[in-house]
């Protein structure tokens, strides 16, 4: 059974902000090596640092009330669903871009790309 997000904020500064989506990949960090030998070809790995990128998605605020997104450095995202029994959580969030959405009869949304670290996932984190 697919679970059911309940909450997704953004914890900066001692304040919270609500998140429409969020979305990050979660890169490893290995990477293959292909090496010639006397042999023939052979296929070797390394490890690389992992890193984890992605998006999250706000509505823009009323005037005056909008956050300095640029300046976000060592923030935290939190997702919970709707019973609070399934959390995850990325920390130390700073943001690399901020990209601006209008679209008639819609919210106006700030789409926010940013780097991280999960910090925890499952019921009790």
């Amino acid at each position: 059974m697919a679970r059911k997000v309940g909450d997704v904020i953004l914890e900066y500064n001692g304040q919270e902000h609500d998140v429409i989506s969020i979305s990050y990949d979660d890169e490893t960090g290995r990477k293959t090596l292909d090496l010639m030998t006397k042999t023939g070809n052979e296929v070797h790995h390394f490890r690389a640092n992992a890193k984890l990128t992605g998006e999250f998605e706000v509505v823009i605020p009323g005037l005056g009330t909008e956050p300095a997104w640029r300046d976000i450095e060592d923030a935290r995202l939190v997702v919970v669903d709707p019973h609070g029994l399934f959390r995850e959580a990325i920390d130390d969030v700073g943001v690399e871009k901020v990209s601006s959405k209008y679209q008639n009869g819609e919210h106006a949304v700030r789409t926010i790309s940013f780097f991280g670290k999960i910090a925890a996932t499952g019921p009790l984190a």
